[in-house]
């Protein structure tokens, strides 16, 4: 059960809704749940260059995400098979058919989907390693 940490100067009693008594008035700027520091109002940024990079931050790994999904999946369906190129260049579709090449593609996919969930993960410890 988290235990939740409050100030030496928030011991008063306070009233946040009428005629509701509340025991004790946490500061929420300096909130703390099981030893870290939540993100309260007061330390959430709402400066809309830091916003907008987070945003693209987001939207970038999802297409990685995205990415790496399609090259694992493509090369096993018939998309693969039935593809302009492989009758156009049927030297090429020996290549595209081989089991070994679909596989490095997948293995492609795969470190792609690694990499974008190691680039979220390595954000969400940066964040939380702030307070």
């Amino acid at each position: 059960m988290a235990t939740v940490e409050t100030p030496a100067d928030s011991t008063t009693r306070g009233e946040a809704v009428p005629g509701v008594r509340v025991p004790f008035s946490i500061s929420i700027s300096n909130c703390k749940i099981g030893g870290r520091t939540v993100a309260t109002p007061e330390r959430i940024s709402h400066n809309p260059r830091l916003m907008i990079a987070r945003l693209f931050r987001v939207v970038w790994l999802l297409v990685w995400l995205e990415l790496g999904l399609v090259l694992i999946l493509v090369p096993w369906s018939e998309i693969w098979e039935t593809n302009y190129f492989l009758y156009q260049y049927p030297a090429l579709a020996l290549l595209a058919d081989n089991p070994f090449m679909r596989g490095a593609i997948s293995g492609l996919g795969i470190m792609n989907v690694f990499l974008a969930l190691e680039a979220f993960r390595r954000r969400a410890v940066t964040v939380a390693s702030q307070g």
